[in-house]
């Protein structure tokens, strides 16, 4: 099964035979090393509870701090289009509104082509995009206040 993460890349020492493909999207002329490790740990995850062998694609788009921009996302989402893949992974959101509509139609053109697409609410609480779309499963984090 092939994934395509969107993140902040993917560890090759940790992935290396698993990956197919990887772009920096922050620095195009640059290697896709995750440099925060959110992504590789996402990676893990979505291998350790496969039954299948996964295989990904990734998208650095998230710097290390986890900060990006509506344009990148579109971006990625336009290149998901025209690889093989069966699920695009997101841990990301945006509460900005301003390309809603572009994003909105490249969500439903590649839910439409069969893609399943998985994308993370904003820890703030606050109702997030893609996840709010009806094309995609969102997911919600836990929220831990440290009591007994």
């Amino acid at each position: 099964m092939n994934v395509i993460i969107l993140d902040t890349g993917l560890s090759s020492i940790v992935h290396g035979p698993s990956i197919i493909n990887q772009i920096n999207l922050l620095a195009p002329e640059s290697a896709d090393e995750d440099d925060n490790g959110h992504g590789t740990l996402c990676g893990s995850a979505i291998k350790y509870y496969s039954n299948t062998n996964v295989n990904f694609y990734s998208i650095k788009m998230l710097n290390e701090e986890k900060k990006s921009s509506s344009e990148y996302l579109i971006q990625a989402l336009d290149y998901a289009k025209t690889i093989d893949i069966r699920i695009i992974h997101m841990s990301l959101s945006t509460t900005n509104l301003g390309k809603i509509d572009e994003l909105k139609r490249i969500i439903k053109e590649l839910s439409n082509s069969g893609k399943i697409i998985v994308a993370s609410m904003p820890n703030s609480g606050k109702l997030g995009f893609p996840a709010a779309l009806r094309e995609v499963i969102g997911v919600d984090g836990a929220l831990f206040n440290d009591h007994k």
